[in-house]
């Protein structure tokens, strides 16, 4: 399972998340200011086999922040490729109705 680490932490909270270690091996990035330390102590000692955490700190653009600026229609051209640009348009996803971003 593939995904931010902010979102992780969020995962790992959820009420049956003692049942997720096991299921699958959790890769999570990082975004710039990443401190180690402090992110080790909120991952329960059960989490920690299953969790891989890659660095990388040019990672700033987030999946919140996407759907914030698709809501807001405004252009999300440099956070994502085109295509994905165009599947989140033609689905109307992160809204109630399809939107078309100029």
């Amino acid at each position: 399972f593939i995904t931010g680490l902010d979102a992780l932490l969020t995962i790992i909270n959820w009420d049956r998340s003692r049942t997720y270690p096991g299921l699958c091996q959790f890769i999570a990035a990082t975004r710039p200011g990443y401190d180690q330390e402090s992110i080790n102590k909120r991952i329960p000692d059960n989490f920690f086999p299953y969790i891989t955490i890659i660095e990388e700190p040019n990672l700033s653009i987030s999946s919140t922040a996407i759907r914030s600026r698709v809501r807001a229609h405004q252009s999300i051209d440099e956070m994502v490729p085109e295509d994905v640009r165009n599947y989140i348009i033609t689905r109307g996803l992160y809204q109630g109705k399809k939107l078309i971003l100029e």
